[in-house]
Parts: C-alpha cells; sequence; structure tokens
C-alpha cells in the first residue's frame, strides 16, 4: 500500500487519501496550512541575521526589523519589506554618489 504524503489527509493527489473530491472546508484547510508554511519560510530567509529571528512557543518574529510573521496581515509584511528595499537603494545610491565625488577630485589633483 502507498504511504500518505499529504500532512493532514486532504491532498486529493493522495495516493491514501486522495479521491479527486475538494470542497471548501477543504480548500480552506489546505490554504491555511500552506500559509503556515510559506509564513514559516518567509521570516526563516527574510534579509536579517538569524540572531535576530526569535520563535519560541511557536512565535516567528524578527528583532531587527519588527516585523511579526505569524500574525501580520501579507500586505504589512509586505509594506515592510518596501520601505526597507527602497532604503537600502537609497543608501546605495548615497554611497555611489560618494565615491564619483571621491573619484573626481582625485582626477583634479593629477
Amino acid at each position: 500500500m502507498a504511504e500518505c504524503t499529504c500532512p493532514v489527509g486532504w491532498d486529493s493527489g493522495c495516493p491514501v487519501h486522495g479521491d479527486g473530491k475538494t470542497d471548501v472546508a477543504t480548500d480552506l484547510e489546505r490554504a491555511l496550512y500552506e500559509n503556515q508554511i510559506l509564513r514559516k519560510m518567509l521570516w526563516l530567509r527574510h534579509a536579517s541575521h538569524f540572531e535576530a529571528l526569535y520563535g519560541d512557543d511557536g512565535e516567528m518574529s524578527c528583532n531587527r526589523c519588527m516585523i511579526d510573521f505569524r500574525r501580520q496581515p501579507a500586505e504589512s509584511i509586505r509594506e515592510v519589506f518596501t520601505k526597507q528595499g527602497i532604503a537600502a537603494l537609497a543608501e546605495d545610491f548615497r554611497r555611489r554618489e560618494e565615491n564619483v565625488v571621491k573619484f573626481e577630485e582625485k582626477l583634479n589633483e593629477l
């Protein structure tokens, strides 16, 4: 007999539980389960240092970027990432401008 490959017995493609039928409750259960998986992956793999992650007692938060990956809505997390990305790009641009100015100063010294 084939082994079950689904986490809670609801995958219609599972050789054990799958009957090809779906219903709203099954779809909701699947979506909630996948949401948990994706939030955990996002929490573990976002750009903050591993030491900043807090995960005791099922928590999934980051003390560096102050995101609660378990409770915050996805739109809120996206907004934080967007603001952080814009700030990082602005800082990179500022550094590049400084380097250009330093380079021009050195050229003028020649």
